[in-house]
Parts: C-alpha cells; sequence; structure tokens
C-alpha cells in the first residue's frame, strides 16, 4: 500500500485541532482499526482522497493503457476491477480502453493531503 495514512500523520492532522482534523481523526481511528484487525497494517489506504488529488493534479501519478473490465461472475474476484497488463501483441485479448494509475508519488500525496486538512 503506498498511500498509507499512519499513525504519524493522523498525529500530525489532529495537531491542527479544528473541526475537521477533529472529525478526520474520530473516522480516520475506525478505518485505521478495521485495517489492524483485518489486514494486519498500522495505518489506513487512502483510496478516495487519492483520486480527488488525481483530479486536481494529474502529475501525482503515472498511468498506462490497460485493458479493464469487471468481473462479475465470480470467477476470478467478485465484483473487482481486473486489468490485463498484455498488450494485444503479447496475447492480450481486447484493446485498451483505459488509464490505470501503476505508480504514485505518495509523499507528495500525503504531504498536500494533509496540508490541505491543516488549512
Amino acid at each position: 500500500m503506498k498511500t498509507l495514512l499512519t499513525p504519524e500523520h493522523l498525529a500530525e492532522i489532529e495537531e491542527a485541532n479544528t473541526p475537521v482534523t477533529k472529525f478526520v481523526g474520530k473516522i480516520a481511528k475506525h478505518y485505521m482499526k478495521f485495517y489492524k484487525e483485518v489486514i494486519g497494517v498500522e495505518g489506513c489506504g487512502m483510496h478516495d482522497p487519492l483520486a480527488v488529488a488525481v483530479a486536481i493534479d494529474k502529475s501525482l501519478v503515472k498511468t498506462r493503457r490497460l485493458y479493464v473490465t469487471v468481473e462479475t461472475k465470480g470467477e476470478i474476484t467478485a465484483g473487482e476491477t481486473v486489468g490485463d497488463l498484455r498488450t494485444l501483441r503479447e496475447g492480450g485479448r481486447k484493446p485498451p480502453n483505459m488509464d490505470v494509475c501503476v505508480e504514485v508519488d505518495s509523499d507528495r500525496f500525503l504531504r498536500m493531503f494533509i496540508d490541505a486538512l491543516k488549512k
């Protein structure tokens, strides 16, 4: 997980002591508890905030054109998106239909997220 909000990040957010940072602290602690109990990770994924950040600043990520579909029959996954990493030339079945994020500048994203909350 590349965009993991850690307890240290959360402490920095809560230091701002605003209504927004207090709220984020409450919900993030529950999310972190889930991650610890279910996934065994100290922190929590920042999937939705990253999507918003990329809409603001596309340079946060590098993308790759892939053919992506949603697995609906439960044969591979249960309702998850599946990207074919092969090109048509390499045996891929369909032409690319989506830009998929393959790299993220997680430090810059997390700094952007924390700074926005503290304002």
